[in-house]
């Protein structure tokens, strides 16, 4: 078995005398999508913010592509999630001002392409998606499924190595809920991205190759597998 591309161990994450997480490990490889479910205060958003580098941890640790997270300075980090990770929220996110097709296109841009070249890239992304009709529109003006999709798009833009994922379609509607969470599973699958998705939908759950079950801050004892291999 190949080294995880990105690992948890033993991780505790303290608010206070408030434990969000309490021993919790984690491990998975490029490719995979794996969701993390659990109750509302389990800790599974908590676990994706550590996870991507956001929150870091009391103590334990994580490892991505072998390199300590939190034992690299803040730039290092930062660095890290500009360049190899994509994020999708459960609202887009986007910025109000930019053209979908410039949303897609700025972390492109701050990788260091060129502004032409990002946006030949991000278009490319929109027709992927299915929103090129929309590309130029601004994100007040069409509707959530379509600023969902370029949300994805924007990253899946960087080739990222892990795309996290928190309550992506938990603001759409069941026919949208299906196509976006379709879309993203696909997007990270053709790029070999891991996607880490956190979802309190058993359906987007049932989606992912892997289940981890968080509870009062603890893996459950069985992780479930519900999709097919790929």
């Amino acid at each position: 078995m190949p080294e995880s591309l990105l690992a948890a161990v033993d991780l505790h994450v303290s608010y206070g005398v408030n434990a969000a997480l309490a021993g919790m490990g984690f491990a998975a490889h490029a490719g995979e999508a794996v969701a993390i479910v659990g109750p509302s205060g389990s800790g599974k958003s908590t676990l994706l913010r550590s996870l991507a580098g956001l929150q870091a941890p009391t103590s334990g640790v994580v490892h991505f592509m072998g390199r300590d997270l939190y034992r690299l300075s803040d730039k290092q980090r930062s660095q890290i999630r500009l360049t190899r990770f994509g994020f999708v929220f459960q609202s887009s996110e986007l910025i109000s001002e930019l053209s979908l097709l410039e949303n897609i296109a700025l972390p492109v841009e701050l990788n260091g392409r060129r502004r032409r070249e990002s946006l030949r890239m991000a278009q490319s992304w929109t027709e992927r998606l299915g929103i090129a009709e929309a590309a130029r529109r601004r994100p007040a003006t069409v509707s959530g499924g379509q600023r969902q999709r370029a949300a994805i798009a924007r990253a899946m833009a960087t080739r990222p190595a892990v795309v996290f994922a928190d309550e992506p379609t938990g603001a759409l509607d069941s026919a949208n809920r299906d196509h976006v969470l379709r879309l993203l599973i696909e997007s990270c699958a053709s790029e070999g991205s891991l996607l880490v998705l956190v979802t309190h939908d058993a359906v987007a759950a049932s989606a992912a190759d892997r289940v981890v079950e968080v509870v009062d801050g603890h893996e459950a004892p069985v992780a479930v597998s519900v999709g097919a291999p790929r």
